[in-house]
């Protein structure tokens, strides 16, 4: 089956997720999607990886290719930024289950958009419900 294709980006399309829907039910196990895109505050950084907290867990995201949105070569993370990041999903290492970790594709800096945290968590909440009802679950 073929990946479907953000057309704007060219990426595989990932579901807007919270990180406490995409935890290891075990270490080592293999994530239960292939693609999310989460959103939440970066707690911590190096320069290769940014933590970020949604509030339901924390998702590593590796920085393997650094394509921020907008483009923007001065743009470094910071403790506090609320970003969103898309990207693919990695087995959880021996880390007892307590992180998502992902290979990040693109992480955007949403510290300027207004109720940004807000509207993510209708969003979200938004596509599992109209998923339920699509699969006829009540």
């Amino acid at each position: 089956m073929a990946s479907r294709l953000n057309k704007s980006s060219g990426y595989p399309a990932a579901r807007k997720s919270f990180v406490g829907h995409l935890l290891p039910r075990s270490p080592g196990q293999a994530p239960r999607s292939s693609r999310a895109w989460i959103q939440g505050v970066v707690v911590w950084f190096s320069d290769t990886a940014i933590a970020v907290d949604d509030g339901t867990g924390v998702g590593i995201v590796t920085l393997t290719d650094k394509r921020w949105l907008p483009p923007d070569p001065q743009f470094t993370p910071a403790l506090g930024l609320y970003v969103g990041a898309v990207g693919a999903l990695k087995a959880a290492p021996a880390d007892g289950g307590r992180y998502v970790h992902m290979a990040g594709w693109r992480v955007l800096d949403l510290h300027d958009v207004a109720l940004a945290d807000e509207l993510w968590v209708a969003e979200v909440i938004d596509i599992h419900l109209s998923a339920q009802s699509a699969n006829g679950a009540t």
